[in-house]
């Protein structure tokens, strides 16, 4: 297994796990190619971090998604973190998870906050993470 920041020639997988991870294979070919378009803007990016877990037989099977802090550019907001089922409880997002914070120590960064559902608050405190906010959501 190898974690590595992604390349241009990633952003396919790329895409194609986030649209795995919502359940939308079968969206409209306007939404995958908007999909793709922005992962592949976010990996041309400064402002943003695409880390990817990949297996030499299978290609990409989990990634993390963050950014740069706009108003806050000593912080990196991680949004999405997330792998394949079948590659879960291995140490594989823990991996991702050191990889991203040594580059972000490595560009002057001191604090990575993470989103998460419920699901995942548990596993952020194993890490030694606090829960500083929490996020509420309205459906209109």
């Amino acid at each position: 297994m190898i974690v590595r920041e992604a390349k241009d020639e990633d952003a396919i997988r790329v895409a194609l796990l986030i649209l795995a991870r919502q359940g939308s294979f079968d969206a409209p070919a306007e939404a995958k190619q908007q999909c793709l378009q922005t992962v592949m803007a976010m990996i041309e990016s400064r402002f943003h971090y695409v880390i990817i877990a990949e297996d030499l037989q299978h290609g990409v099977v989990g990634m993390m998604l963050g950014e740069v802090g706009i108003n806050e550019p000593d912080k990196i907001l991680v949004w999405g973190l997330y792998l394949l089922e079948e590659y879960r409880n291995k140490a594989i997002a823990k991996r991702m998870i050191d990889f991203g914070l040594g580059l972000a120590k490595g560009r002057g960064c001191k604090v990575v906050r993470f989103t998460t559902g419920p699901d995942g608050k548990g596993y952020y405190e194993t890490l030694g993470a606090k829960v500083v906010s929490l996020d509420y959501e309205l459906e209109v």
